[in-house]
């Protein structure tokens, strides 16, 4: 039986630019446009915040003009199935929208989940279903998200070599064998930039799961869908619901539709997020034409990395 649990929580970071002098100065403007408590800080990290915080990020270093200064809008824990949480989410976007922020490719979404009551083993569920379906999931963004285009969020394939099956399954194996969060979240980040800079976060300090594939936004409707899938993808490892390693034997083609269809079986009947979801992934197909697949010879392997590793210096 599937089952969800009702007190789980989830936050926010919003990464934008705003006009401004000052991060105290945006987050005064934001509080009175939507009479929630607002604090602005210069420091880079905020821990155990109760409030809606707008700090300081490092890694918004591309200002649409020196009138903008880079910020994170970071939201406390919220609930996911009751309370106002999405009704707070919905009030920042909108004051967001009012104060004329803009976003650029080196913004990011991510959602944190809380993952509290799930064993390792339920976190590594999340990690396979991930990983296995990343190609379909890189679909639902825009190009500057997909495979390891930012530092920020690496592939969680990256380190794997051979055809796209053999890499898949190489990870999934790999995830089977880690002993702790820290070895499962090694498998994933960039030495460079450190292990938490992948699209999955397993080793948040808040005992969450941080989701940081999404491209910068500040619209409620994606930001809304992709909370929502997130959930269901913790809520499916909290049930068990398994992965299994891809047939080497099968040697058709795999379309990146039908491995939406896969993906989303076990997690969503709601016909909303499907539809969604589906229409993200057929808008990117039409603009940046159909990729690889899985059953073909598309991916990662160790001269496409050089070449990676070396374009970015």
């Amino acid at each position: 039986m599937t089952t969800k649990n009702l007190n789980r929580t989830f936050g926010v970071e919003i990464e934008c630019y705003a006009k401004g002098h000052t991060r105290a100065q945006i987050a005064n403007r934001i509080s009175l446009i939507t009479g929630l408590e607002v604090t602005g800080t210069d420091n880079y990290v905020t821990r155990g915040n109760q409030t809606w915080t707008v700090k300081y990020d490092g890694s918004l270093s591309q200002r649409p003009s020196s009138q903008y200064i880079g910020v994170e809008i970071v939201s406390p824990p919220l609930k996911i199935y009751n309370g106002d949480g999405y009704n707070q989410v919905k009030k920042i976007c909108d004051a967001l929208e009012e104060i004329g922020v803009k976003v650029n490719t080196t913004c990011g979404l991510h959602v944190h989940i809380d993952s509290s009551d799930l064993t390792f083993k339920q976190k590594k569920l999340v990690a396979k279903r991930y990983a296995k379906f990343e190609d379909v999931i890189d679909y639902f963004m825009p190009k500057s998200r997909r495979r390891t285009a930012t530092r920020y969020c690496a592939s969680l394939l990256h380190q794997q070599e051979g055809t796209p099956v053999q890499i898949i399954n190489q990870t999934l194996d790999k995830i089977n064998s880690c002993r702790t969060l820290t070895s499962l979240q090694n498998m994933f980040g960039e030495p460079y930039t450190g292990n938490r800079y992948a699209k999955l976060n397993f080793v948040s300090p808040y005992n969450t799961i941080e989701f940081r594939h999404h491209g910068g936004t500040t619209e409620y409707t994606k930001i809304l869908n992709w909370i929502t899938l997130c959930t269901q993808m913790v809520e499916a490892g909290h049930n068990n619901k398994p992965v299994k390693s891809i047939c080497v034997d099968q040697t058709h083609t795999r379309t990146l539709q039908h491995r939406f269809k896969v993906f989303m079986k076990p997690l969503s009947s709601n016909t909303m997020i499907i539809k969604y979801f589906k229409s993200r992934m057929s808008k990117f197909l039409k603009e940046d034409g159909v990729p690889s697949t899985v059953g073909g010879t598309f991916l990662i392997n160790r001269r496409l990395r050089q070449l990676y590793n070396t374009t970015r210096g």
